[in-house]
């Protein structure tokens, strides 16, 4: 008995042992640093000073005279809520009625039926995320990186540990290098993880370690991102993206997980972004006559101030959060109460500060004007101290106790690293490029360019500064790609690759291509350009490509049916080319048009906007008479034709209707040249938003299509039925398939195959420049 007893006690002292270490590497690991020694001769680090009081914690604005440039009133939407119609049961046959509602819905991440929940599409979820800075404490660097790895372990078996093999391979292929395309837009440290994440106009987020520096992408959009801010006590990122018009969107992440938890679309622009001390709330200065709007943990709404406090470019609190803290435009603090909802004290200080930030434990706040950097105290609103400087690239963090800025040097593209009154040499970039994002992270300084470049800055004894290059991005971007005999055709570049499977290392079959587009022609291939004025090229596999049409424009679409080429300009309309000698057959003169099927020897289906004399989107010519004739599909615009070799007289297009509110359709449609009017239209999948870079691919049976922003999405079409493929890393941004595989060409030009029984994401050889 004595024996048992020994066993069941070490067992209950192992798995209490295991339960400790799992508790350790699944909490709050971050080390808050105190005082540290001189990371270089300019940026140096001082001991925390005073602390924001508890009645200064907060601000509120109740006079927004004077405050210009505002706009109307801004009401947050809830962006993942889906305000088209309730799906129905994929299991029911609705009969092919012109114009029908679809047999499936669509959330605002990606189109699904009841039983097809996108994944990412998560509720809303309590946390948030903040910039909040760590700075290195040389001391303890033996603990700092222990936290470091407890950190980067928690992350990984959170988000990879007993998962399916296509999470597990998009999160294992999320560990990649990225240069941002279009620049990087905003950089965060973050304690909690040991890291600091870095984002850019091309709706892509990577987080890199301290210690390590080893990366990890992930996109979240595909707008571009311009502000972030990571909360200060868990792993959720702050988002936001606009097209710079009219879309505003914040979103929150769970890094983890990789999930949005929550999106709320704003009527106007973003100033402002950042967490309360403890991360309870999160601010958001919006221009708008509102001012500021404030988030709790559930993404809803908390009303703080009894009147609207205007622009609001700056908004904190104290590690209390009892009370918040505002910095307005007009150059008026206000301080507010939480709780009471009320406002405590106003003072007014240096107005129009460019990107007012704090330091020195939340005690003083900084921005740019007429050439000096502004040190203010934010308890009364004291100008403190002022630093002459050419600019100023804010890149210091809340423990800092003076302001740290990159400037611009004499000489062209040279640059100074500032700290206070001291100045770094001039210092100029490997790749010349403007510095557009800088942050005081750990003992150094990243910066980021507008050539997508990430750079760690650190100083040497004499105070130049040394540079090292921390997203090298060696893959090569994708641009288009085609299938025939089962082989998946890839254009980079100047060439086309071909593999059959993801285990083939992609090989060239045919160089020296000019274009970005793709097709497959008889038994070669087609080139051409949608972004510029090119020619239309043709070559077969170990040929060079020869010109076959020579547009006066760019082109919008090419698509091919037997041995007749049909080509939609971009701004002149309709060219039917033979497809042996360029010779045009037929032209037909309209603006507008998107693109051009055709459906047999006498019928050309074309797709375009409702503008001009006829409003349908969609419309039959005949190309013996020229007769044009309007189908009766309605919508603003039909996009992204395309036919399949397998079912006669059906294709599939887009469609949007932005009547009562914007929603973008999948159309499969059933076309009859002998009575045009009884052509059937079904909208089988349906996404409440507009989406007009949204692609297909239609093999008679099934459609692929990434609709919805999210995954991609395979509708039977016997079946009436959704599947949800698992996502990667980076977006889909076309997508095709074979009788084995799907195959997506991303965003970021990557590529991701998936088992098409299965649809699981398969590892794959990636083509690189070596």
């Amino acid at each position: 008995m004595s024996r048992w007893f020994r066993c069941i006690s070490l067992l209950f002292l192992f798995l209490c042992v295991c339960v400790s270490i799992q508790a350790q590497t699944t909490g709050n690991t971050g080390s808050t640093a105190a005082s540290t020694k001189p990371a270089a001769s300019v940026i140096e680090q001082t001991a925390a000073d005073e602390q924001l009081q508890t009645d200064t914690d907060t601000l509120d604005n109740d006079d927004d005279s004077g405050v210009q440039h505002q706009s109307q009133s801004d009401n947050p939407t809830d962006a993942g809520e889906q305000s088209s119609a309730a799906a129905q049961d994929t299991s029911k046959k609705t009969p092919e009625k012109s114009d029908t509602t679809g047999a499936v819905s669509a959330s605002d991440e990606s189109p699904r039926t009841e039983d097809s929940v996108p994944e990412g599409a998560g509720e809303s979820a309590a946390g948030e995320q903040n910039g909040k800075g760590v700075s290195e404490n040389t001391d303890a660097n033996a603990e700092s990186a222990l936290d470091e790895n407890l950190a980067d372990t928690a992350m990984q078996k959170n988000g990879v540990g007993g998962q399916d093999p296509s999470v597990k391979n998009s999160l294992e292929r999320a560990r990649i290098s990225h240069q941002f395309e279009g620049g990087v837009t905003a950089i965060a440290d973050s304690s909690i993880t040991c890291s600091f994440f870095a984002a850019g106009k091309d709706g892509f987020i990577t987080r890199f370690s301290y210690r390590t520096m080893k990366p990890e992408t992930w996109q979240v959009s595909t707008l571009p991102i311009k502000r972030i801010a990571v909360h200060p006590k868990k792993t959720f990122i702050a988002v936001y993206e606009t097209d710079g018009f009219s879309i505003h969107t914040i979103s929150l992440w769970d890094w983890q997980t990789k999930k949005q938890l929550y999106a709320k679309r704003f009527t106007s622009s973003v100033l402002s972004l950042s967490w309360s001390a403890q991360g309870t709330y999160l601010f958001i200065g919006t221009a708008s006559t509102e001012g500021i709007t404030i988030l709790d943990a559930s993404g809803k709404i908390k009303k703080v101030y009894p009147r609207p406090p205007g622009i609001v470019l700056l908004a904190a609190t104290g590690p209390s959060e009892k009370s918040i803290v505002t910095y307005g435009e007009t150059g008026r603090l206000v301080y507010a109460d939480i709780a009471k909802k009320s406002i405590l004290t106003q003072y007014e200080t240096e107005d129009r500060l460019e990107s007012p930030c704090l330091i020195k434990n939340y005690t003083q706040i900084i921005g740019y004007k007429n050439g000096n950097v502004v040190v203010v105290k934010a308890a009364s609103g004291e100008v403190l101290k002022s630093y002459p400087a050419r600019s100023a690239l804010f890149a210091g963090k809340i423990t800092d106790s003076l302001p740290v800025w990159i400037e611009k040097g004499d000489a062209r593209r040279t640059w100074h690293l500032c700290q206070g009154d001291k100045k770094s040499p001039a210092f100029s970039l490997p790749h010349p490029a403007a510095i557009t994002a800088a942050r005081h992270v750990d003992a150094a300084v990243v910066i980021g360019t507008d050539d997508g470049r990430l750079y760690r800055l650190t100083q040497n004894s004499d105070a130049t500064v040394s540079l090292t290059e921390l997203n090298i991005d060696a893959s090569i971007q994708v641009s288009d790609m085609c299938t025939k005999d089962s082989k998946i055709y890839m254009l980079s570049g100047s060439t086309l690759y071909a593999a059959a499977s993801p285990a083939d290392k992609p090989a060239p079959v045919i160089q020296s291509v000019s274009g970005e587009r793709c097709t497959v022609y008889g038994n070669g291939f087609l080139f051409w350009s949608a972004e510029k004025n090119a020619p239309l090229y043709y070559a077969e596999e170990g040929q060079t490509p020869t010109i076959l049409y020579r547009p006066r424009e760019r082109l919008n679409s090419v698509s091919v049916y037997k041995d007749t080429i049909a080509a939609v300009r971009a701004f002149s309309g309709l060219v039917l080319l033979n497809g042996k000698n360029g010779a045009q057959l037929f032209t037909y003169q309209a603006a507008g048009l998107q693109d051009a099927v055709q459906v047999d020897d006498t019928f050309v289906l074309i797709t375009k906007s409702t503008g001009g004399v006829i409003r349908q989107p969609l419309l039959l010519i005949d190309i013996r008479t020229s007769e044009t004739i309007p189908l009766n599909m309605d919508g603003d615009i039909a996009f992204s034709a395309q036919a399949n070799n397998k079912v006669p007289d059906t294709f599939s297009c887009f469609r949007l209707k932005t009547e009562k509110a914007a929603q973008t359709d999948l159309m499969t449609m059933k076309i009859d040249t002998a009575h045009p009017a009884r052509s059937a239209f079904t909208a089988a999948l349906s996404y409440g938003d507009e989406n007009l870079q949204a692609s297909l691919y239609d093999d008679g049976y099934a459609v692929l299509t990434n609709l919805g922003k999210n995954q991609l999405s395979y509708y039977d079409k016997k079946r009436r039925s959704i599947r949800q493929l698992p996502r990667d890393y980076a977006l889909s941004r076309k997508a095709l398939m074979t009788d084995t595989y799907i195959v997506s060409v991303n965003y970021d030009g990557s590529l991701s195959w998936f088992n098409r029984r299965t649809m699981q994401l398969l590892q794959h050889i990636p083509p690189t420049k070596n």
